[in-house]
């Protein structure tokens, strides 16, 4: 890219020089011979520019589209690798800002801000050089514009920065407001409170004026100083440079060459000036991507099916740990546990009581704030965890894509025999059917979900009410299944089904982030705690448990 920039510009400075020499051949000697054959120079030249600035463009492009798809690339999967803690935590518009909005101001940097700022410095130099040799004392009056130039930009360089990182920010909340309220609408039509949210909006738009009105008003004190010092110089290029002349120190041609040579940076310095401010905001945006962008090591990132013959199971031990959401009471206090090699345990407990953060602990979605979880066993180096949650995602795409997200090296006997699994049995053609978050029942996606399970073959895997969605046969006809995936394996269930505590080997009671009772379903039926009285109200409920039983 660099070399056709540079070989197109030095076609353009060379013309200037060819049309002063034209010019002294037909006031001196008038020889048609001389003046024909820099005429038809010139127009090859002319052409030979032209080649050479379509094969430039071209070259900046492909690299600028080479760019934009690897950054892309980087920045969305620096945001899948963040801990979870992180993503939460941001807003959602700041994780849609920086993988759409940021990263096409800096493909569009890349694309054409910075073939345009090697434009203007190339043509720069090669013009400045070309005027020094045809006669310095003419080309001395080019540089008047320079100090102009130079002091107005850095007075201007100095206070962008700060102003375009506080417009991307003022972008970012906007978009998460707009998306937040858009994604809520019917539930904020169902209790009359939108006109809140609407005026969130308002004001963040307000925001969004506000910083783009500071940026506008630095460029439009900076660009008419700018403009001074554009055209300063070819006044007193044509004046100095035409007393010369008069006065018979350089010739008539020299003098129009050189003031071309003004005239013809003007326009590449234009785009250099405005592209340098351009580049300001793709800079900022860059700033803003590159700490989600840059590779994060992750423990769980084999994409290849390992088959294994027995499973022996991880061991998981917690001591003492404990969890804070953003510095807020205790998710989970104190917890110590400790889960042997392929043991199924069942979690219950009220909403609120803690479950699924110890889930997310156990899976290493969440570190803790204070303790240690520890995982251990005979596996495959180190320990693979997974975890399906109640609400599992379907990414745009064919179902083999969101199957493969799971085991990229997977053939397609392994994954159909993955959805027969799982109670979603399809065949080649099924495999190759596009999926959409809104297009799929919750039912065929939990299985689709558990069927991701069965080809990552984790050595541990956390179930957070996984079947929440299905009917109680449903279910009762996917635990059978699954029962054959998990034997052997660590299984941690978080469920809301009473049902599901006897097929455990022991079950987990969680209250106000503590473990109140553990032990075998009989113990703690035979323990008459918690436990025993919701299985008490379980038993007495004919439409639902007998149904169960």
């Amino acid at each position: 890219m660099l070399g056709w920039h540079a070989f197109a510009v030095a076609a353009a400075v060379s013309a200037p020089v060819l049309f002063g020499l034209l010019i002294d051949s037909v006031s001196a000697d008038g020889q048609w011979g001389r003046i024909v054959t820099l005429f038809l120079v010139l127009c090859g030249v002319l052409v030979v520019r032209t080649l050479l600035s379509v094969a430039s463009q071209d070259a900046s492009w492909r690299f600028g589209e080479d760019v934009f798809a690897q950054l892309r690339d980087e920045v969305v999967e620096g945001v899948v690798r963040l801990p979870l803690r992180v993503t939460e935590r941001a807003e959602r518009g700041e994780v849609l800002a920086r993988t759409s909005n940021d990263v096409d101001a800096v493909s569009e940097g890349v694309r054409v801000g910075v073939p345009e700022v090697l434009v203007g410095v190339f043509t720069v130099v090669f013009t400045a050089a070309t005027s020094f040799v045809l006669d310095w004392r003419v080309a001395i009056a080019s540089v008047v514009g320079l100090p102009i130039l130079v002091l107005s930009t850095r007075w201007y360089v100095r206070r962008s920065q700060p102003a375009y990182e506080a417009e991307l920010r003022s972008h970012a909340r906007f978009n998460g407001s707009v998306l937040e309220t858009a994604t809520a609408s019917r539930t904020l039509g169902l209790l009359g409170t939108g006109h809140r949210l609407l005026r969130r909006i308002d004001s963040r738009a307000g925001e969004v004026r506000a910083a783009e009105r500071v940026t506008l008003g630095l460029q439009s004190r900076w660009f008419p100083v700018v403009q001074l010092g554009y055209y300063l110089p070819f006044a007193v290029v044509a004046t100095w440079g035409g007393w010369l002349a008069v006065q018979g120190e350089v010739s008539v041609g020299t003098v129009v060459a050189i003031a071309l040579n003004v005239q013809l940076i003007v326009d590449p310095l234009d785009d250099l000036l405005y592209w340098s401010d351009q580049l300001q905001l793709a800079w900022a945006a860059f700033r803003r991507m590159s700490g989600v962008s840059r590779p994060v090591s992750a423990s769980c990132d084999d994409d290849r099916v390992v088959p294994r013959a027995e499973a022996s199971g991880c061991a998981i031990r917690c001591a003492s740990v404990s969890f804070s959401y953003d510095d807020g009471p205790p998710a989970v206090s104190a917890i110590d546990l400790d889960i042997a090699p392929g043991e199924h345990v069942t979690m219950f407990g009220a909403s609120g009581a803690g479950k699924t953060t110890l889930g997310l602990l156990l899976a290493g979605a969440l570190e803790p704030d204070t303790g240690r979880i520890e995982a251990s066993g005979e596996t495959r180096g180190a320990a693979v965890r997974m975890m399906v949650s109640q609400d599992p995602h379907a990414f745009t795409g064919t179902l083999r894509d969101n199957l493969t997200l799971a085991a990229g090296a997977a053939s397609d006997e392994e994954l159909l025999g993955a959805l027969a699994v799982a109670g979603a049995p399809t065949d080649l053609e099924g495999l190759d059917s596009e999926l959409g978050p809104t297009s799929i029942d919750p039912v065929h996606l939990q299985r689709i979900a558990l069927a991701r399970v069965v080809l990552r073959d984790p050595d541990i895997v956390v179930l957070d009410e996984s079947t929440s969605h299905l009917s109680v046969g449903e279910s009762r006809i996917l635990d059978r299944d699954m029962a054959a995936v998990f034997r052997g394996r660590t299984v941690v269930t978080i469920a809301h089904r009473l049902s599901a505590a006897f097929d455990a080997d022991r079950v987990l009671i969680m209250e106000h982030g503590r473990v109140s009772e553990i032990g075998t379903p009989r113990e703690l039926l035979d323990s008459g705690g918690l436990f025993a009285d919701l299985h008490e109200q379980w038993t007495h409920r004919p439409e639902e448990g007998h149904h169960e039983r």
